[in-house]
């Protein structure tokens, strides 16, 4: 057999896997989870067993806890694995532009996302799942989804008001975070929660969770060495202001 006959079958081979694939998934119901898990759900050893494969079969166990702003594992690890494999969100959730966004076998409506904002919710969740950013942070090591920070906001307003008063919720007020921050400085006169400002500012001025965090006080004080979660290497590193 010549080599254009074996690159001619090779060829077709490929093409009918791939078209059996792409018929396979097209076939397959939004939520069915064996639609890429073919030998079942990848669950823990503690969990029970399911009898369904679907992610509608979870909402008979798992309540829906949207806007709260608490540890919620199930949605951490689901979201988590699967935004780092780029499945589509549909999979899971019914969307249609501009009114209904909402998880399959719950009740109720996420948000009304056109489809910016919904290109918006995507890449914010790639950042929750895998980025040096404070969102990552929250959701990795604490479990937490959009709604501990954004509540029932899937878009935040310009302020950023509910982001603001979630942080504050969790993290203590000024007086509490100057303590907190004075403790880890060399030199504790240099205290971004206790400074000339005030307490007005708010913590996103400096607290970003899909991007990197800069301390609002190095745009004057370009001499001061502050550290701050989620900067960029180079003001992450330990280091006290001078």
């Amino acid at each position: 057999m010549n080599r254009q006959i074996v690159r001619a079958l090779g060829v077709a081979f490929l093409f009918a896997l791939s078209a059996g694939v792409q018929a396979q998934q097209a076939n397959a119901a939004p939520g069915n989870c064996q639609r890429c898990h073919d030998a079942g759900l990848p669950l823990p050893e503690t969990h029970p067993k399911v009898k369904g494969a679907s992610i509608v079969e979870c909402a008979a166990c798992h309540a829906s806890q949207a806007g709260q702003a608490k540890p919620y594992p199930l949605a951490s690890r689901l979201h988590r694995a699967h935004v780092k494999v780029a499945l589509d969100c549909t999979t899971c959730h019914a969307y249609a532009p501009g009114t209904h966004f909402a998880v399959l076998g719950h009740q109720g409506n996420l948000g009304a996302l056109d489809a910016e904002q919904y290109e918006m919710v995507r890449k914010a969740m790639a950042s929750w799942a895998n980025s040096p950013w404070l969102a990552a942070t929250h959701g990795n090591k604490q479990n937490l989804s959009c709604g501990a920070c954004h509540q029932s906001q899937p878009i935040p307003d310009d302020n950023e008001t509910v982001v603001n008063k979630q942080c504050v919720a969790c993290h203590g007020n000024y007086d509490k975070l100057a303590s907190l921050t004075r403790a880890k400085l060399k030199n504790p006169e240099i205290n971004p929660h206790s400074s000339h400002l005030g307490p007005e500012i708010a913590c996103t001025v400096c607290h970003q969770g899909h991007r990197e965090s800069k301390p609002y006080c190095l745009n004057c004080h370009t001499n001061f060495e502050m550290p701050i979660p989620g900067a960029a290497a180079e003001l992450a590193a330990p280091a006290a202001g001078k």
